[in-house]
């Protein structure tokens, strides 16, 4: 259960570096037989991951719960004995006052975190350190375009991952690097045609 600990606080501090607006709701869906027992825990783990990068504070498994509570967010929990691509995968969903926004993970072993939904889009990503999140249309050299910009800065890539719904549409880009970088370098990427929208991550 130590692996779904983990994936549920990273689950929750991915969202949180992506809302916008006051968060509302937080919905945690279990899907698989691990979580046949109390998930209290998990739950838990989850808004930590979540308020502490919402709201750079001090924020633990104590006290986790109860600043939910003080800011009024709804919490709620289901539970399913499978999930259609997944032996055990945990569902959190945002509702903010602007927007809704899901995110799917699982578990491949104790420190292998993966993310493989976000919204509609379906990849299989390492949900784990530094995260440059690119949203783009989905055309030829888009991924040629992005590296390009990091190496041309001297920005190791130590994975990427790609997922789109269908051809020509919205796709979604993640690739895992090993530091932080400038704001300027996410500058330049955001800058590149096609890209909508383009987020670092710090998990």
């Amino acid at each position: 259960m130590r692996a779904y600990l983990l994936l549920a606080e990273r689950l929750g501090s991915f969202q949180a570096q992506l809302l916008e607006g006051q968060i509302a709701e937080i919905r945690i869906q279990y899907s698989g037989n691990i979580f046949k027992g109390d998930v209290n825990l998990l739950s838990t783990a989850c808004q930590v991951g979540l308020l502490k990068s919402a709201l750079h504070t001090n924020i633990n498994y104590v006290n986790a719960s109860l600043f939910t509570q003080q800011r009024g967010i709804q919490i709620s929990e289901t539970k399913k004995l499978a999930d259609d691509n997944f032996s055990n995968s945990i569902v959190v969903t945002v509702v903010t006052d602007k927007t809704e926004q899901l995110a799917e993970g699982t578990s491949f072993g104790k420190n292998d975190t993966r993310i493989v939904r976000d919204d509609d889009l379906y990849l299989n990503a390492k949900l784990e350190g530094h995260i440059i999140l690119i949203y783009n249309l989905d055309i030829p050299g888009m991924i040629g375009r992005s590296g390009t910009v990091l190496v041309k800065h001297q920005i190791n890539i130590a994975d990427m991952t790609c997922g789109r719904k269908q051809i020509g549409s919205l796709a979604l880009m993640l690739i895992n690097i090993g530091e932080s970088i400038p704001i300027e370098i996410m500058h330049e990427i955001s800058e590149l045609d096609n890209v909508t929208f383009a987020k670092q991550i710090k998990l």
